[in-house]
Parts: C-alpha cells; sequence; structure tokens
C-alpha cells in the first residue's frame, strides 16, 4: 500500500468523460500517428522511436534532456522497405530491421535485412544478409533470421538464427562490422533457439509447416530430440532457460495438459505445472521481473475481453507492478523497457478509449512522470467505449466480439458489422489499434459498430482456430449472421438498417453475407475482398512460397474446383439484393485487384449497380492519408444514404 501511496502523490487524476457526442472532422481518423512507439536506451539518455512520414516507417534518436531528434535513420532506399523491429544493441548503437511493405491491412513481411548505426548516425552498417566475411555465408541472398540473444554482457555482439527452406544456423554477429562467426547448426529447419545466461544455444523448437510437425530439442555437446508433437494439437513455446541449463519455463497449450507455464525437465522430459491459465484466452505476452534482460517470469498478458495482466509468485516486484496497475483502472500498462541500472523503467498505458501514453517510472523513488501521447491529435473525450460481448452460435459454440456503441445511445441503431482481415490467427481486440480510426469514426457518425472473433480467429487456441480451416463462407459466415442477428435481438441494431464492412478476409465475408443472407444487410463495404479463392491459388504472393502453397491447400482449399464455386460469392451473385462499395488498391500484392475487376465484369453484365474507388497507386490498404480521407467520407455519405437516419 505505501507504494500505491507514493506513486499517486505524484500522478494526476484521471476522469471519466461524459457524453461526448460532437462530429469530429474526418481528418482526425484519417492520419497518421507521427511516433508509433518508443524505446528507452539502457543508459536512459535516449529514446529510439519509430516514426512514420509519408506513409513510411522509419527509426529516429531522440535527446531524453529536451525531446529533440538527434538523428534520424534512413537505412535502405528500396520503394517496398521499412522499418520494422528495433530497439536497442548497446549503450549507444540502435539496431533496425527493415519490413516489406503490403499495406495497413495486413502483418508486414519481415526482411533479411538488418541495419544498425550510432545514435549520433555514425558507424551506420548493413549486418545482414552479411557480406561474404563469412564462409558459410559467402554470396549467399537475403534469408531470414531470428534474434537468439542480445548477449547483454558482449556489447559487441549478438546471437541471431539465420535460416531458408533447407536448414538454419545460429552466428556470433559482429554489431559494428558485421563479421558473422557460425556457432552450431540448429538441429532442424524453422528452428526458434534459446540460448543460456552465457550465450551457448540449448534449447530448439523447430516447426514443420509441410508436416505440421513441432519438434523439441536440447544440446549439450550435441542436438538431441526430446519431444514432437502436431502444432494442430497445441505448441509449447520457450520462455526462459533455468539457470542450471537442465530445464526450461515453457507456455504449453495443448490437449494432452492444461494450459499454463510449465518447468520442463529435458533429462526426463516430464512437464511440472507452474502456473494455471483459466479459460482458454491465449498468451499474447510475458512479464519479467528483470526488465531489462527478459529474465524472472512473474506474470503472462491475455486477452479473455479486455487485456489484462496475470501474475504469479509474490515479491516486491509482483507488489510494484500490481500497485502501478491499479493506478490505471479500465487500462492497460505495459512496461516497455528498463536501464541497465534498474533506475528508470519506460512503460505505457493504453485503452480502448487511449491510444497510449507513455510516462516513465524512477524505482528508486517510486515517482513516475509523463513523457508523451501516442496519436496526440485525437481528442480522448471523442472517443466511444469498447465493449466485450458474447454470444453462442446457432451450433451452441461460444464467440465473443466487442460491440461499440456511439455517445449517448444505445438502442435500435443503425450498425454496420465491422469484420476484420486474416482470418486464421487474427482477432479484434479491446484496446485501441489501427482498426479503431474506422470504427471510432463509425460511431462519431452514430453508427453502432459491431466486431466479430468468428472462429478461427486468434486469441482462443488452436482448435479453434485450426479447427476452422475451410469453413469460411459456412461455419464462419454464420458466426458472422449470428451476431448480427444478436444484437438486433438484444435491441442494439435495427433489423431494418445493418450494413456489414471488412477488409481482406473481412471484404470476403462482406461479400459473402450479402449473397448468402441477402435479406438481412441493407449494404456492404468489402475493402481489397478475395471474390474468387482461385485468384488468390494464382496470383497472391502468399502463392509465390511452399508454404503459402501448403496453407493456401490446407486452409482454404484452393485448388479443388467444386469447393471454389461453392464458396467464392462470385459465383452467387444472381441472389444480390444490398447495395455495394468496393475498394482496393491497383498495387496489392496479398489480394491482387484481379479480384475486384473480375467481380465487377460480372456485376455489369448483370447491369447491378455498384459504388467503387479504385487507388492504382494503393496496395493491401490505404497508405496515403488524402486517401483514406476521400474513403471516410465516401464511406459516410454511403452509409447515410442506406441505413442512415
Amino acid at each position: 500500500m505505501s507504494i500505491i501511496k507514493k506513486i499517486i502523490a505524484i500522478l494526476f487524476t484521471i476522469t471519466v468523460a461524459s457524453a461526448y457526442a460532437q462530429k469530429m472532422p474526418v481528418e482526425m481518423y484519417a492520419k497518421d500517428a507521427d511516433i508509433e512507439s518508443l524505446r528507452l536506451s539502457p543508459t536512459g539518455e535516449y529514446y529510439a522511436a519509430r516514426v512514420k512520414q509519408d506513409g513510411k516507417r522509419s527509426v529516429v534518436v531522440i535527446d531524453r534532456k529536451n525531446m529533440k531528434i538527434k538523428y534520424a535513420f534512413n537505412f535502405g532506399d528500396e520503394k517496398d522497405y521499412e522499418a520494422g523491429s528495433y530497439g536497442w544493441l548497446n549503450d549507444e548503437r540502435v539496431y533496425v530491421r527493415m519490413q516489406r511493405m503490403v499495406g495497413p491491412l495486413d502483418t508486414p513481411g519481415a526482411s533479411g535485412q538488418l541495419y544498425a548505426g550510432n545514435i549520433d548516425g555514425s558507424k551506420l552498417r548493413q549486418l545482414l544478409p552479411v557480406t561474404g566475411k563469412s564462409v558459410r555465408q559467402k554470396n549467399m541472398g537475403e534469408r531470414q533470421f531470428s534474434m537468439v540473444s542480445m548477449l547483454i554482457d558482449d556489447p559487441e555482439h549478438i546471437l541471431v538464427n539465420i535460416y531458408d527452406d533447407d536448414v538454419n544456423e545460429v552466428y556470433k554477429l559482429n554489431v559494428y562490422n558485421g563479421f558473422a562467426r557460425p556457432i552450431v547448426r540448429a538441429p532442424a529447419k524453422f528452428s526458434q533457439i534459446i540460448a543460456d545466461d552465457k550465450g551457448e544455444p540449448r534449447f530448439a523448437i523447430s516447426t514443420d509447416s509441410e508436416t505440421n510437425k513441432a519438434s523439441i530439442f536440447y544440446r549439450e555437446d550435441d542436438w538431441k530430440l526430446i519431444k514432437e508433437q502436431d502444432v494442430k494439437r497445441g505448441s509449447i513455446y520457450p520462455i526462459e532457460l533455468a539457470e542450471d541449463g537442465k530445464s526450461a519455463l515453457v507456455f504449453v497449450s495443448n490437449d494432452e495438459l492444461d494450459s499454463g507455464i510449465y518447468q520442463f525437465s529435458f533429462q526426463d522430459q516430464s512437464f511440472a505445472l507452474v502456473y494455471e491459465l483459466e479459460g482458454d484466452a491465449d498468451v499474447e505476452d510475458f512479464i519479467f521481473a528483470d526488465g531489462y534482460r527478459n529474465k524472472g517470469l512473474v506474470g503472462v498478458v491475455r486477452q479473455p475481453d479486455r487485456r489484462v495482466s496475470e501474475y504469479f509468485g509474490g515479491g516486491a516486484e509482483v507488489g510494484l507492478l500490481k500497485a502501478v496497475d491499479g493506478l490505471f483502472p479500465d487500462q492497460f500498462v505495459s512496461f516497455v523497457s528498463t536501464t541497465k541500472d534498474y533506475s528508470t523503467s519506460l512503460l505505457v498505458v493504453y485503452s480502448d478509449v487511449n491510444p497510449g501514453q507513455y510516462y516513465l517510472f524512477h524505482h528508486k523513488t517510486n515517482k513516475m512522470s509523463p513523457v508523451m501521447k501516442l496519436q496526440d491529435h485525437i481528442d480522448r473525450k471523442s472517443l466511444a467505449k469498447v465493449n466485450p460481448i458474447e454470444f453462442k452460435a446457432r451450433d451452441g459454440k461460444l464467440i465473443k466480439g466487442y460491440l461499440t456503441l456511439p455517445k449517448g445511445k444505445t438502442k435500435n441503431l443503425p450498425m454496420v458489422v465491422y469484420v476484420h482481415g486474416g482470418p486464421y490467427g487474427v482477432r479484434d481486440n479491446w484496446h485501441f489499434n489501427y482498426s479503431s480510426l474506422d470504427q471510432q469514426f463509425l460511431a462519431n457518425r452514430g453508427y453502432a459498430v459491431l466486431q466479430i472473433n468468428y472462429r478461427g480467429s486468434g486469441g482462443r487456441g488452436t482448435e479453434f482456430e485450426y479447427g476452422a480451416y475451410r469453413k469460411m463462407g459456412m461455419e464462419m459466415q454464420d458466426d458472422l449472421t449470428d451476431g448480427t442477428l444478436w444484437a438486433v435481438e438484444q435491441g442494439f441494431a435495427d433489423k431494418d438498417r445493418l450494413c456489414i464492412y471488412g477488409a481482406s478476409y473481412g471484404g470476403y465475408a462482406a461479400m459473402m453475407a450479402v449473397v448468402k443472407e441477402p435479406d438481412l444487410y441493407k449494404c456492404a463495404i468489402p475493402y481489397v475482398g478475395v471474390y474468387d479463392i482461385a485468384i488468390q491459388a494464382a496470383s497472391s504472393d502468399t502463392a509465390k512460397f511452399k508454404s503459402g502453397r501448403i496453407f493456401l491447400e490446407e486452409a482454404w482449399n484452393a485448388y479443388d474446383e467444386a469447393f471454389i464455386k461453392e464458396r467464392s460469392p462470385i459465383y452467387h451473385l444472381n441472389k444480390l439484393k444490398a447495395a455495394l462499395f468496393f475498394v482496393h488498391g491497383g498495387e496489392d500484392k496479398r489480394v491482387p485487384v484481379e479480384n475486384y475487376e473480375k467481380i465487377a465484369s460480372a456485376l455489369d453484365k448483370m447491369d447491378y449497380p455498384y459504388q467503387s474507388m479504385i487507388k492504382g497507386k494503393e496496395g493491401h490498404g490505404f497508405v496515403d492519408e488524402d486517401n483514406r480521407k476521400e474513403l471516410l467520407i465516401a464511406i459516410e455519405k454511403f452509409l447515410d444514404k442506406h441505413i442512415g437516419e
């Protein structure tokens, strides 16, 4: 309690805003965040920040004393690459991993490019791909990699795992000159490696996308296979090695053991339960007592409805974390980074109506000071609460989601069913995120917004996800229908004023909804959607890779002509009654614009009216702020015409 009192003494009082129904300018919802995230340097003197300018991400170093940019990194000049993950290699050096740009509506693809530079811009260097200084890597092109260990006690090196379709190998990489020395070859391809405190690789989990087998290995002198399982039956995720190197903490979620944190013994392959997890919500992150070395597991982050931290064990650190959480009711607190002397931590606080606020926590004084707001251009008072909901689907399966209601309104509303993409492993979230911009815009314009984590979505275990393979257009679609009917039955939505809107798979689902349930929805907004599964199998970037083709066959049955015609909305247009507004980017690689062109041609032959917005230079979702503004204005007019007051 003393910690709580001390922190409260220096924090401003958080008040709950009253109803605030003012119509906000559309620019507020179309604008990019100037700064997306921060990382505190090991000395606490600087921040590294990922910023977004002209639709492209880069990394800058900010001097903490005056909050001015010390240096802006501009690694690489390729059009389709931008800054992805980033962080601190040591007191003076920042790393940036480049990622491929596909558009804001899908997860960017990680590249094999790793760059580094000092805080003043000196000693800029491409670290990966290596440039011939390692015999085994000589003349090899870009390959994927993962970080194994930051080697905290060795500021000149890190351990990286470099891999391709054939093999992967752990290297000790010099962060100044890019020299990569091979340490050990992984036991199997696609291995995730964990090293001990001395930087020695000890634990590996290999997941083969071709066989769906996960193999677990332990190494003293040589790798030894100790367990194998089917990934569709669950997962084992490594967290940290024990100090003696004879066991590891792992997160287990499968049909053999109760979901939880276990101590896994390498010698007898036994699992000892440390912390049992109630319910089916997945673990989204781990909480450590030592935030600098990421050691000493004390809790997990999950999202059964709202995002929450769950702690186990006791001690001062857990007490402190709980005390800080208690200062921000109805919000989520995440410790982002900690200085190496453990004097200062950077944390971020966010919620459904708070896009994010960074604070510094000073451990010696238990005081907290605000740093900056994320997306400061957004009026927090205008944001509508996002309410967790759940309902039973027609087959009895429990489905969860979120309902956002316009401020001051609760009943008989025009409603937009907003369908997330993916679909597999992706989910709608309670907290503020990219999709919240559309969601909040619609709520501000007087529309209820229903988001449904239909089966196949992430966050609720492997059975919920993998069990929905090949169920698009059927059970997955029925979940959306049943959720819509639930909102009507509860009195939130007017049955005569319903529209469905979604991007990527959500665009598929929006179009499928109005051919499968032609009398339910008055309109649909399919955005960069899949309308013919055969196009994805032939032309999407997913189909360029063997693992992608395996996924398309297993999840979408994308090479079965009868299935394609049954489950693709383009073959059922004769059932249409709803108004349509298509949106697509001409350079979309994930869902080629051919999807739109083919369905538009079919509708033209039917003489069926539709509206469209096609931007030739956009990809999988609109990046340009002017284009996003134009789209939101058009969506508002479209909705007002078909389901508005």
